[in-house]
């Protein structure tokens, strides 16, 4: 009866031993708000939960570690198995655990929800979608991309200083941060030339080639106006005559007295006159981008020193020009002052005049040689010869002679693009 009533005392002891431990635990809760499993140890200053074994090895104080909930996720973008309510995902922010699930894009391994979506953590080697700072293999272009999923601009930099900037819109900014708009490439290079460095050299000809302009606001173009060596080479009509009747070429009788407008070879068909020469090269040759042939252009009134006419026309693109009529012809007599007028007319207005004199009927070459500048849109280029007027005289312009098996050009006209 007395070793009974001893038990029982010495289980009351327990019992009010394990009582104390219990209160004095949510005393010390209480007090700190701070809980430390795994020791006696007080919790530090700023944790909540402190998990330390006082174990003291150098800056270690435990020799196990955390073991996370190891939780199946059924989504990147759903709290399940975790939480199923849409309410949840706001609430479960910071959410964190072990997956253990492999279906794509899902991989093993710590997981933080964000409130929409759930986070990989990234350890060494674990590439999941990040991009490394020492690359990435096996990324597919159609799916894996560098830039944002929103209406935002990309922003690159180094030393913490912006050096280029592709826009939402698409346009690439090179030392801006505001690219122009419709601008595929802004570059500011502040004072700074470009360099481009072991660009190959084309194989084609210089003539098939454009180059590159720059206008006032910096803007970049393709431009034809600059590609110098290409040339324009046509022949001269034989049937082409001045004299002191009336103009056929007018329509009619012409105040203006004998002028009339220079004909050129159509090359189309192909006539005996605009044959190949006779080392097998073409006679007409046009190289000149943009440039055209327009034949029997009809003028029935006078503008600006440009008589009424029917002519045949070059229209020539904007550029500069070094412009050479070639007249090879003679005078029906031996006057004293032979003398050969050539006027060339561009967009239907005299723009430059030269006489050629000469004191006999015997073939001679006469030559005009001037530098046009077309500007602004495209213009038509044309010329008219005419003798002196009193002069009862015939002009005939021989246009080329065959040689071999081909022609040898006489007259022509030779423009040649400088710029």
């Amino acid at each position: 009866m007395k070793q009974k009533s001893k038990q029982n005392r010495s289980n009351i002891k327990v019992s009010i031993y394990i009582s104390a431990l219990i209160i004095g635990f949510f005393a010390i809760g209480q007090a700190f708000g701070q809980v430390t499993i795994g020791s006696d140890t007080p919790p530090k200053t700023g944790a909540l939960l402190d998990l330390n074994q006082n174990v003291i090895n150098g800056d270690a104080n435990s020799n196990k570690g955390l073991g996370l909930p190891r939780v199946a996720l059924t989504s990147l973008t759903s709290l399940a198995p975790a939480a199923t309510s849409p309410a949840d995902n706001t609430t479960h922010i910071g959410l964190t655990v072990y997956n253990v699930a492999t279906t794509s894009p899902l991989t093993a391994g710590i997981y933080t929800w964000n409130g929409t979506q759930w986070v990989k953590i990234l350890g060494s080697g674990d590439t999941g979608n990040a991009w490394l700072t020492t690359g990435n293999a096996g990324t597919n272009p159609t799916a894996n991309y560098v830039g944002t999923s929103d209406a935002v601009d990309l922003s690159i930099r180094t030393n913490a200083s912006e050096r280029m900037r592709i826009t939402a819109a698409g346009t690439v900014g090179i030392g801006t941060t505001a690219p122009a708009a419709n601008r595929a490439l802004h570059v500011n290079a502040n004072s700074n030339p470009l360099r481009f460095q072991g660009l190959p050299i084309p194989t084609e000809a210089s003539t098939s080639l454009n180059s590159l302009v720059i206008d006032n606001n910096g803007d970049v173009y393709i431009s034809q106006a600059s590609s110098a060596g290409q040339i324009l080479r046509v022949e001269l009509e034989e049937t082409t005559g001045v004299n002191t009747n009336p103009n056929p070429d007018y329509g009619g009788t012409n105040s203006n007295g004998d002028e009339r407008a220079i004909r050129l070879v159509n090359p189309q068909p192909l006539t005996a006159q605009q044959a190949n020469a006779p080392n097998g090269s073409p006679n007409h040759i046009n190289t000149i981008r943009g440039a055209s042939l327009v034949w029997g252009q009809q003028y029935t009134n006078s503008n600006n020193g440009a008589p009424p006419r029917t002519t045949d026309q070059v229209l020539l693109p904007p550029g500069v020009y070094k412009v050479t009529l070639r007249i090879v012809g003679s005078f029906s007599n031996s006057a004293q002052d032979n003398t050969l007028f050539i006027k060339a007319i561009v967009n239907n207005s005299e723009y430059s005049l030269s006489n050629n004199t000469m004191n006999s009927k015997e073939a001679a070459t006469f030559l005009y040689e001037d530098f046009i500048i077309i500007t602004g849109n495209a213009q038509t280029l044309d010329f008219t010869v005419d003798t002196k007027d009193g002069t009862a005289n015939t002009f005939q312009i021989v246009p080329g002679a065959s040689v071999g098996g081909g022609t040898s050009v006489r007259s022509l006209l030779l423009i040649e693009r400088l710029r």
